[in-house]
């Protein structure tokens, strides 16, 4: 079953830079490593405390779970405000 996982991030203080290169750095760094997945990050165009990741998954999976890769970006993210991280399966 097709799959995307979304991060959203909602950051507690201004601290914008920061997470667009931490983000920015592990987009790259998963991506160059893992051929599996597709990353974009997305953020508001007046509200610029609130991130989306998007992880497209090539491979069909058939577990719930979420991934591992995005466990450890929500992980890597706690510190910097609200994340939901949630899993969406293509019906059509």
């Amino acid at each position: 079953m097709e799959s995307i996982e979304i991060i959203e991030i909602r950051l507690s203080q201004d601290q914008n830079e920061i997470v667009e290169k931490e983000i920015g750095a592990m987009i790259k760094d998963i991506t160059k490593d893992d051929s599996e997945c597709a990353m974009k990050l997305y953020t508001r165009l007046n509200l610029k405390s609130d991130y989306l990741i998007i992880i497209s998954h090539k491979e069909t999976r058939t577990s719930h779970q979420k991934s591992d890769i995005g466990e450890k970006i929500r992980q890597a993210l706690n510190e910097f405000g609200i994340i939901n991280h949630r899993v969406w399966y293509k019906l059509l």
